[in-house]
């Protein structure tokens, strides 16, 4: 704010877009405004991951359809703030994203269930049962073993 940022935080940055087959909502930590420019900010705990990055570049891409305003697109920038450091997503990464993203989502919403590829990281805390998801690991395999050592 020091620097004539205008900040929001957490919930006042709650968006929800609503497309043909589903919708898109979401709450970055800081949305930050100076005149033309928007900076969306996501702090995280732990190690770097791509995943953060990918999740601030999906609220750069979501928030200018929020906001019902495309030209915001070009003038948004986003970090990913960790303890020791940050990392920017710079809006020209953001472009390749975009499809892939919309066809994700309309993917995940279709009728047809992606094939179940279960692991034991994967299933360790979902709460869907093995009703639901008959693949579900159950962590229950025959021991491996070798003869090479």
């Amino acid at each position: 704010a020091a620097q004539g940022w205008k900040c929001k935080v957490e919930g006042q940055n709650h968006f929800r877009v609503t497309g043909t087959t589903c919708v898109l909502a979401g709450k970055p930590d800081i949305v930050a405004r100076k005149e033309t420019r928007v900076k969306v900010l996501d702090c995280k705990t732990g190690a770097p991951q791509d995943k953060h990055g990918v999740q601030v570049a999906t609220y750069m891409i979501a928030l200018p359809l929020a906001w019902q305003t495309q030209k915001l697109a070009d003038f948004i920038e986003g970090e990913v703030v960790y303890a020791s450091h940050s990392v920017k997503v710079p809006v020209e990464s953001v472009g390749p994203i975009r499809p892939q993203l919309f066809n994700l989502l309309k993917r995940l919403a279709s009728d047809v269930r992606p094939e179940a590829v279960p692991s034991e990281s994967g299933c360790r805390y979902c709460e869907v049962t093995r009703v639901d998801c008959p693949q579900r690991w159950t962590g229950q395999t025959e021991p491996i073993s070798t003869t090479d050592f």
